[in-house]
């Protein structure tokens, strides 16, 4: 296991990490105190195939402090329970 961070001295940058490993995953399982829909359209469709064979949980830390927006609400509600 092994876990990153935003800041380069604490396990290195999180989001390029994603973006390197994702493919390879069967499983994943992500903890997150904030999500930029940005990021989120850019692994959706890989979230999906590793939901698909395995499976994929995402934990918002601080959804309930701060509220998502509605585009965040939105994407997703727009994910299939599968």
């Amino acid at each position: 296991m092994t876990a990153y961070t935003n800041h380069k001295s604490h396990g290195g940058d999180f989001g390029k990490e994603i973006l390197k490993n994702l493919k390879h995953c069967m499983s994943i399982e992500i903890a997150s105190g904030y999500f930029g829909i940005s990021q989120f359209n850019k692994i959706r469709n890989d979230l999906l195939s590793i939901a698909a064979k395995g499976h994929c949980k995402i934990l918002i830390g601080m959804a309930l402090k701060d509220g998502v927006s509605k585009d965040q609400y939105d994407a997703f509600e727009s994910l299939p329970l599968l």
